[in-house]
């Protein structure tokens, strides 16, 4: 019989590896998510629907995780503590504080239909409009 004993281990050789392919998978999926995918929706559909739309996507493409449950949401099971209630409350009320700051610095794109009826509605008045 055949079998495989552990005899020691190098944390950090193991480390460095998993650390560099999870950071990379995060930052091109941030950049397509957010970078391209939202940036393009923001331009057409005001920021709202963009964010909706891209969060909305985000989580269908990670609908499939093996670890996804209701359970797996309270608290966490194989899937960690990123994925817990308590993870997601933080996460939505840091993202209302950005949102909020966001907003009141005027950092919001409007639909396109909203931009069209307000570059109307200037130009009829006289008044200069900015793209």
């Amino acid at each position: 019989m055949k079998y495989y004993r552990l005899e020691a281990t190098n944390p950090w050789a193991a480390l460095i590896p998993a650390l560099g392919v999870a950071l990379f998978s995060g930052y091109v999926g941030g950049v397509l998510s957010r970078g391209v995918l939202l940036r393009i929706l923001e331009e057409k559909l005001g920021t709202w629907l963009a964010l909706a739309i891209s969060a909305a996507l985000f989580g269908f493409l990670h609908f499939g995780n093996p670890d996804m449950s209701l359970r797996g949401l309270l608290i966490g099971d194989a899937s960690g503590v990123e994925s817990s209630i308590l993870a997601l409350t933080l996460c939505v009320a840091a993202a209302v504080v950005l949102l909020v700051a966001a907003h009141r610095k005027g950092h919001f794109v409007r639909p396109f239909w909203a931009r069209t009826t307000e570059a109307t509605n200037n130009e009829t008045m006289g008044e200069e409009t900015n793209p």
